[in-house]
């Protein structure tokens, strides 16, 4: 998510300017709005929606559902890098008030393709599940025009009510008689992971490690693969979000909270994709 929205940054800044314009940004799915400044013209609109102006102010807003301050905060403070952006933050993240929840925002430096920027990143959460991430930035010349604007724009963002998200009945039928599937590579080990539910309440997961390692004869792959299986079902848990319970033939049992991002499925934050299950049809 971070490196999409950051290739997207690096598009808005070196983009012609489009002639849709944007005043009122409304999310009723999620629950959020935010007043852009008249200048500001939307430029792309899917998960995440880009904004830029006549000069090089760009404004990014990414949903979070269920954002929490303990995540928010870290997302700030961690920054950003690749081969053509990095981000840092320049100073502590600061609470800010925000209608029907919180806030935290910071001031950032960066370099995109050796274009000095500057801006503010902000994440902003509320009681009811609502969670979004809002950078607005620019070329250094243009930041203290920018700014300001930056100011006002941000401090225009409401958190309201959102829409009926999935119930865990809904999570149950779409999960029944599919997998979810997750990839991931972590310290140079790569996880391939899937989890198979049945339409009987019977669920199988498998695990498959792959790393290369050195010795003192040379590098060779090393494998491993776990599976196991249980029993699963979907409930809902005391602050009202959608738990997937996984309980174990070994008796260990597992819970994850489950969530639809904007058409993406997730699992304790984790992105997985849903597939086709040819073993439980």
């Amino acid at each position: 998510m971070i490196r999409s929205s950051m290739k997207c940054l690096l598009i808005l800044l070196s983009a012609v300017p489009l002639v849709l314009s944007a005043q009122t940004h409304t999310n009723e799915q999620y629950g959020y709005s935010i007043e852009l400044d008249d200048r500001y013209q939307l430029a792309m609109d899917t998960d995440v929606s880009f904004f830029r102006s006549d000069n090089s102010g760009v404004v990014i807003i990414r949903s979070w559902p269920d954002l929490s301050e303990e995540i928010a905060r870290d997302y700030l403070e961690r920054g950003y890098q690749d081969e053509k952006v990095a981000l840092v933050i320049a100073g502590k993240p600061v609470p800010v008030s925000v209608e029907n929840g919180k806030g935290l925002q910071v001031d950032i430096d960066g370099i995109v393709e050796r274009k000095r920027i500057k801006g503010v990143a902000g994440s902003y959460y509320g009681d009811a599940g609502q969670g979004l991430l809002v950078l607005v930035a620019a070329e250094l010349q243009d930041w203290d025009q920018v700014s300001k604007e930056a100011e006002t724009m941000l401090a225009s963002i409401r958190l309201g009510e959102t829409i009926e998200r999935f119930t865990a009945r809904d999570w149950w039928f779409m999960l029944a008689n599919t997998q979810l599937v997750r990839r991931d590579t972590t310290n140079g080990e790569l996880l391939h992971e899937d989890l198979e539910f049945c339409g009987d309440g019977v669920f199988y997961h498998s695990a498959v490690y792959t790393s290369n390692e050195i010795d003192g004869s040379g590098s060779f792959m090393d494998f491993s693969r776990k599976q196991k299986s249980g029993r699963w079902y979907v409930t809902d848990d005391e602050a009202n979000k959608v738990v997937l319970a996984l309980h174990y033939r070994n008796g260990r049992e597992d819970h994850k909270t489950i969530e639809d991002r904007m058409g993406r499925t997730y699992l304790d934050g984790q992105r997985y994709f849903i597939l086709r299950n040819d073993r439980c049809r």
